[in-house]
């Protein structure tokens, strides 16, 4: 079973979620990018980007050239993007765009499960000054 899906994290819609689980494709990929970049491209602040990958099989053939232009269409608010999975295949699809097409305005991180990429994300706030905090 396929389960895609973007929302918003928090009250204040400054963390956004993109899900993806089970044997996703490249259209399911490519849809909730999409979602997600008109979502924060509404916010008019800063914003944290979570991909969760944890419930992933195994991504479909091509995807590095997807991963390629989500990178290249992210919204210049996003502050930070972290990945979570625990796919060694995923982590190093990541690792590879990340390397080869390395984001101007936002930094790229992987970690393994959902309370570190929270735990980042509340980390940078704090070095930011930003009063939004979890």
């Amino acid at each position: 079973m396929v389960t895609t899906g973007v929302k918003w994290l928090d009250a204040e819609r400054t963390i956004i979620c993109i899900s993806l689980a089970g044997q996703w494709t490249i259209n399911d990929f490519n849809s909730t990018i999409n979602q997600g970049k008109a979502m924060v491209e509404q916010a008019r602040h800063a914003v944290y980007v979570i991909v969760d990958y944890t419930h992933s099989g195994l991504p479909p053939l091509g995807i590095i050239w997807h991963m390629r232009r989500a990178v290249a269409i992210t919204p210049s608010n996003v502050k930070l993007a972290v990945s979570v999975t625990h796919n060694t295949l995923i982590y190093n699809i990541i690792e590879t765009v990340t390397r080869v097409y390395t984001p101007k305005h936002f930094d790229i991180v992987v970690v393994r499960t959902m309370a570190e990429a929270l735990a980042l994300i509340d980390a940078d706030r704090a070095i930011s000054g930003s009063a939004q905090q979890r």
